[in-house]
């Protein structure tokens, strides 16, 4: 059997990529189990209840200045373990190249991240993430720059569903002249006619400073059709570049 090894997976937190940072993630859905057995029953009987609560937890080894202790990506962790908001946006996309990849999208919060010292100037973080919203996504567009606006490749979910989605945005980077950008997802039955979905709005330099990205999630309660793309408009100045990922979330 030919060694295999995975390269390609790809961890975000609020737009940060931390995928050098951690070596492990588990993710996963978790239902409830409820007693339905009659009083004075003998036998016991249970059912699965619908309510659905998916979760996500990763460690790994980090680099910090022995000296300073500064490190972006593990004050990162801490900033979104200390919000308020319980509205943190966590990605692992499992495969990270193609249109359509798999991955988990969790909105929820961080109660307890966790560093261990292991050597001097090594430390070993872990971190858990309980979500308020997620779901199981496809990538839309793949962790990467742009420098023109444009539309994405049409991405194929065989089927529509009438339950609704999340599109879920993380731009990382962005230069230019003073630019705003709109991001949407589209939808169409055919995969020839687009009908917006879900539009992403006034994206710009001023949002994504220090390495910290403009995150946004937007819910789409209708009808979403058999096809989905991604699309970038340049709303005013100039651009040069953006880096920037693009999941949905296609509710069960």
């Amino acid at each position: 059997m030919a060694e295999v090894h995975g390269s390609e997976s790809r961890l975000f937190m609020n737009g940060l990529d931390l995928t050098a940072m951690f070596r492990e993630l588990e993710g996963g859905s978790e239902h409830d189990m409820v007693d339905t057995t009659a009083f004075s029953d003998t036998s016991d009987s249970h059912i699965v209840a619908p309510m659905v609560k998916r979760s996500m937890s990763a460690n790994g080894m980090i680099d910090v200045d022995p000296s300073t202790g500064a490190h972006a990506s593990l004050q990162a962790l801490h900033n979104a373990a200390a919000s308020l908001t319980a509205g943190q946006v966590v990605v692992w996309q499992m495969r990270d190249t193609t249109l359509g990849d798999p991955g988990l999208v969790i909105v929820g919060s961080l109660p307890k991240p966790t560093l261990k010292n292991v050597l001097r100037d090594v430390v070993q973080a872990m971190f858990s993430a309980q979500s308020n919203v997620s779901g199981w996504c496809r990538a839309l567009k793949n962790k990467g720059a742009l420098v023109a606006a444009g539309n994405g490749a049409a991405l194929d979910n065989a089927a529509a569903t009438t339950r609704g989605g999340v599109s879920v945005l993380q731009v990382m980077a962005l230069t230019g002249t003073t630019p705003t950008l709109t991001v949407k997802t589209q939808h169409s039955v055919d995969g020839s006619t687009w009908v917006d979905l879900c539009t992403h709005t006034l994206i710009t330099a001023a949002g994504v400073t220090a390495g910290y990205a403009d995150v946004q999630q937007l819910a789409a309660t209708a009808t979403v059709n058999r096809y989905l793309r991604h699309t970038l408009a340049v709303t005013s100045g100039s651009l040069t570049s953006v880096t920037l990922a693009h999941q949905f979330v296609r509710n069960p």
